[in-house]
């Protein structure tokens, strides 16, 4: 699964709150609450992020396996 808490993390640490994250990336306040729910959201999307924030795909994002 994945989740977006390393997102949380670079948001709070840098002090950007969750409108000024939107107004910095553009999206949708749909995709923003996406990502803060940590549901689904396409790598263009993930993409788009890393280069507002200037970090990788591995600073915003955790992979936990499923267990089964």
């Amino acid at each position: 699964m994945i989740r977006y808490y390393k997102l949380l993390d670079l948001l709070k640490r840098r002090e950007i709150s969750k409108e000024q994250f939107q107004q910095l990336t553009n999206l949708p306040l749909e995709t923003v609450t996406k990502l803060f729910n940590n549901e689904y959201v396409s790598l263009e999307i993930i993409d788009h992020v890393c280069n507002k924030l200037h970090c990788t795909p591995s600073d915003i994002i955790n992979f936990t396996p499923d267990i089964k």
